[in-house]
């Protein structure tokens, strides 16, 4: 049943809102309107990607982890990362299926548009995965997630906003393309610290 969920959510939010966005638009002919496609799909995604990195990474799995699985498992190094590419691979997956739903309907597509989406599709579960591997609480993971999204829509500057507006969209591309590259990297090494100590507290637990 979950797995059931799990795709009926990527074709919803991947494909279904890729191809038609709140305003019903379905064919766009304007820059305009794959500005406001762009804006309102890439919303979509940001504020509901916690739900499925939750059904990975979650509070009772890292519990499970951190008192049986690690009995089990050789390399947690390698488990982990394993977890957190199948959520990126999968999320990615069907955000291109979505992408190539859009071209054969409007004969045109937004490179740029899907390139940022792309790239904020892996600093979103970054930032989920490292927080809930730092916190081990839902709620505290969910809080602090959305608030990194708020706080970067109140500020509206590309380089602390994950979520590109109308108005940075028209920033120079060069700046935009910079501003995510350096948030992903960021974010990145954030996980990476995270994932070590997660690591060290486990493996000195054992000892």
């Amino acid at each position: 049943m979950n797995r059931v969920k799990n795709i009926l959510y990527y074709i919803l939010v991947y494909i279904v809102f890729g191809i038609i966005d709140t305003k019903f638009h379905f064919i766009l002919t304007t820059e305009y309107m794959f500005s406001y496609r762009f804006i309102t799909h890439q919303i979509i995604i940001l504020f509901t990607i916690p739900y499925i990195v939750n059904k990975y990474i979650n509070e009772k799995n890292i519990r499970i982890i951190s008192n049986y699985l690690k009995l089990y498992i050789k390399d947690l190094e390698k488990y982990i990362g394993r977890i957190l590419f199948d959520v990126v691979f999968t999320n990615i997956f069907f955000f291109l299926i979505g992408q190539v739903v859009f071209f054969i309907i409007n004969r045109n597509i937004n490179i740029h548009y899907a390139l940022f989406m792309i790239i904020e599709i892996l600093v979103s579960i970054i930032i989920i995965f490292s927080m809930s591997l730092y916190f081990n609480k839902n709620i505290i993971v969910y809080g602090i997630y959305y608030i990194l999204l708020i706080s970067g829509l109140v500020v509206n500057k590309c380089w602390v906003s994950l979520v590109l507006t109308i108005k940075l969209l028209d920033d120079n591309i060069l700046y935009l393309y910079l501003s995510r590259i350096i948030i992903l990297v960021l974010f990145s090494s954030m996980y990476i610290l995270i994932k070590n100590r997660f690591i060290r507290d486990i493996e000195g637990d054992e000892l």
